[in-house]
């Protein structure tokens, strides 16, 4: 009985391998293309705006150093990467009205390795302007001469560091985001360097306060994570005060700390 049973399991496994079709496997991952602005190469574009215009989602745009007088608004979820920082300028026009020199509109977005500067001197002429995304990074960029530097407006989820914001009336500004992570930056030499508005659940940690005039102010920010930044101050000890107002529609007063200021500047190359 017991052989009957094994003859039989052994059959039907037969069976059922015979009936199995073998259909062809597609690949999920895709690589996008790489859009080259600058250089010498043949089909290089000589505007970064040109090549954002024909890029795709998923797409790299890679910028040869060199100084690009232009304001650059993106909508596709791409890289966006410049040869150097140092020497690799995206340069606004820094007169009348607009949002700023590079606006990312779409999710999924980076920006890393340019220099950008002179944006509008009014509200909210920005340098680099998140606007309504998520998850989108910028970083290892050096901006300044801006009246805003870094903005973060109505955004979730995007990761800013290794950027330098430097002469901006505002070096980074936070306003109706939530959970962005603010780490490894400089502010240093704006008239304020970190401005929140409407801002919560965002961790700021570990980043540089340098000579500015005010280095950080809050109007509606609760439940950030505020933590082992370094403040330039005449005495380096203890927790950092940070004042500002608490709710955007009740203005008390109030008071938050950073509870362990870091007591030397971070090296962020």
């Amino acid at each position: 009985m017991k052989k009957r049973i094994e003859v039989i399991l052994v059959c039907i496994l037969l069976l059922v391998s015979s009936l199995v079709i073998v259909l062809p496997v597609e690949s999920v991952k895709s690589s996008g293309n790489t859009l080259y602005v600058g250089g010498s190469g043949p089909g290089n574009y000589t505007r970064i705006q040109d090549a954002i215009n024909n890029a795709s989602d998923g797409d790299t745009i890679y910028v040869y150093s060199g100084i690009y007088f232009e304001d650059v608004k993106i909508n596709t979820s791409i890289v966006l990467q410049g040869e150097d920082k140092e020497s690799t300028i995206i340069h606004g026009g820094g007169f009348g009205s607009g949002d700023g020199v590079v606006i990312v509109y779409a999710d999924n977005v980076e920006i890393t390795g340019f220099s950008v500067r002179n944006s509008c001197t009014q509200w909210p002429g920005s340098g680099i302007r998140l606007h309504s995304n998520e998850q989108c990074i910028v970083t290892d960029n050096i901006v300044s001469d801006c009246f805003l530097g870094v903005s973060i407006f109505i955004v979730s989820d995007a990761i800013i560091n290794m950027n330098t914001v430097s002469d901006c009336e505002m070096g980074i500004h936070v306003q109706a985001s939530k959970r962005n992570t603010i780490t490894r930056n400089t502010m240093q030499d704006n008239h304020y360097g970190m401005y929140l508005n409407g801002a919560y659940f965002n961790e700021i940690t570990e980043n540089n306060f340098i000579n500015n005039s005010r280095h950080f102010d809050f109007y509606g920010a609760f439940l950030n994570t505020i933590d082992s930044n370094y403040w330039e101050r005449l005495v380096n000890i203890g927790p950092k005060p940070l004042f500002g107002i608490l709710f955007l529609f009740l203005p008390i007063p109030w008071l938050i700390f950073d509870w362990h200021p870091a007591k030397e500047p971070y090296d962020i190359l």
